[in-house]
């Protein structure tokens, strides 16, 4: 995602200069030049992989498998990322996703069953255990609790444009020439991926050195606020990851739409990513870590629940939409409040476990909601989804009991 090439993106890279006024480090303008390019498939995939799926002979339940294989990926490797990244330094991890990157593209060119379709998903889930550790703990090292949620929001945002240039790519190739627009799509972010990942090689700087005591890396007590995050963290990923990947298939059979109709209703998704988590970062941070958590996840519970009961195609699209909005909040704040609390001798590993217990949830979640669509009804989905993500909000103020809420935790 070789360089000796500039890429001066500050336009593309879903940045600005500055967060909160204050200089984005050298670093990070490179691991968020190095995302923007990586991310080209992210709003393509999650759009055209279920149906996709559905086109070779996948119901409800193979579909939640196809989901649940990546998260089972990012379940087993998260700890162990997270306990690399604090032995070896981030670098080496962030190249090395970057790399898998280019290979999951690849195999995802080459998938022409749903065999093949499912070991490039497992591969994606390598890719994105060590991408999204190796982000968030660099992101951390080169930030303080004053501007960290502004700068994980902004981390994202680049994802987000990233995945809207490569949607525009890739949906115009539907449009020309459809029979072949899936290979030539992913042919093309392969060779993008090995581009960032030689402009990171050249230009990212390790951001964290670090001091073994004879050879092993220093012991980690996990925080007891970091403890009780794990808990909520499942329960909201769970709740969420039961609609993902239906959430598309619904349209299509209650609307009977077409391919071109269904592009558009996933746009404003993906420009919500795009363009509002560095500014939502910033209100984040003005409102502190648990009011944020809470108020993000309320919000994304109520809206799942009132999707079913919309008449209209364009209500249900602005909803989910929203939805979004409320789950970007609560995911800056949790990932500040992850960096705030762990210490910098072991961020990486409080990530690893923090990124666990989401992935737990997020693995058990696509096949949950599978069944209950496939058993129970499409709607009860929806429900079942927001009644979870209210769980989760409920427990911030009930059970998290962050002690002081103005970026600056005590450890």
């Amino acid at each position: 995602m070789g360089h000796s090439l500039p890429l001066e993106l500050p336009a593309l890279s879903g940045t600005s200069d500055a967060v909160n006024g204050e200089a984005t480090p050298p670093g990070l303008r490179v691991v968020r030049r190095s995302l923007l390019l990586v991310a080209l498939p992210m709003v393509f995939v999650t759009f055209g992989l279920p149906l996709r799926a559905q086109d070779l002979g996948a119901g409800g339940f193979e579909i939640g498998v196809l989901f649940s294989l990546f998260t089972v990926a990012l379940l087993i490797l998260r700890p162990a990322v997270g306990w690399g990244v604090d032995r070896f330094g981030r670098r080496r991890f962030f190249l090395a996703s970057l790399a898998c990157y280019a290979l999951t593209n690849a195999l995802y060119a080459l998938a022409e069953g749903l065999w093949p379709l499912y070991v490039a998903r497992f591969v994606h889930g390598v890719a994105l255990a060590g991408m999204l550790i190796s982000t968030d703990t660099i992101t951390a090292d080169l930030t303080d609790p004053e501007t960290r949620t502004a700068a994980m929001g902004s981390t994202m945002a680049s994802q987000g444009r990233g995945g809207m240039i490569g949607a525009f790519f890739a949906f115009t190739l539907v449009g020309v020439i459809p029979l072949h627009a899936w290979q030539l799509s992913f042919a093309t972010f392969a060779l993008v991926a090995v581009v960032a990942c030689g402009y990171a090689a050249v230009r990212l700087p390790e951001t964290y050195l670090p001091k073994p005591d004879n050879g092993a890396v220093r012991e980690f007590t996990m925080p007891p606020l970091l403890n009780r995050l794990t808990v909520v963290v499942v329960i909201a990923a769970l709740g969420t990851s039961f609609v993902q990947p239906l959430y598309l298939v619904y349209l299509q059979s209650r609307f009977d739409l077409e391919m071109r109709v269904l592009a558009g209703a996933f746009l404003p998704l993906g420009l919500v990513y795009a363009i509002l988590p560095g500014y939502l970062g910033r209100l984040a941070q003005r409102l502190g870590r648990a009011r944020s958590m809470t108020l993000g996840w309320v919000g994304t519970g109520v809206l799942y629940f009132s999707i079913p009961h919309l008449p209209t195609l364009i209500l249900i699209i602005a909803l989910f939409t929203l939805s979004a909005i409320g789950s970007i909040i609560a995911d800056v704040s949790r990932n500040a409040l992850v960096g705030d609390t762990a210490g910098t001798e072991g961020t990486g590993r409080a990530f690893g476990r923090i990124e666990f217990a989401s992935g737990l949830g997020a693995a058990i979640g696509p096949l949950a909601g599978g069944l209950v669509y496939d058993l129970l009804g499409k709607e009860l989905v929806f429900m079942v989804t927001g009644g979870f993500v209210l769980c989760a909000a409920a427990l911030v103020p009930l059970y998290l009991r962050i002690p002081r809420d103005d970026c600056k935790l005590i450890q």
